[in-house]
């Protein structure tokens, strides 16, 4: 099984990557479809219903208020798929 990681940007985009985590994002968590499918189904969707987003982030009045809400939303996933 090859494994996905799942990392966000500052701005909440979620993306996927079987490669190494790029520069300026933070891990998510690491797993395989079923991690996929699992951050998908918690994440918020962009307005174009096609980008998932990390529930708060966008919105985030600073970067203290942003790193909350990625953490938040990263201790759902903590443990549970790999």
């Amino acid at each position: 099984m090859i494994s996905t990681l799942a990392y966000a940007d500052r701005g909440g985009v979620i993306k996927f990557t079987q490669g190494p985590l790029p520069r300026g994002c933070l891990p998510i968590a690491r797993g395989g479809d079923a991690l996929m499918d699992s951050i998908k189904g918690a994440a918020r969707w962009a307005y174009d219903n096609e980008t998932p987003l990390v529930p708060g982030v966008p919105e985030a009045p600073d970067d203290m208020a942003a790193l909350r809400a990625f953490n938040a939303f990263r201790e759902r996933f903590e443990g549970r798929h790999g």
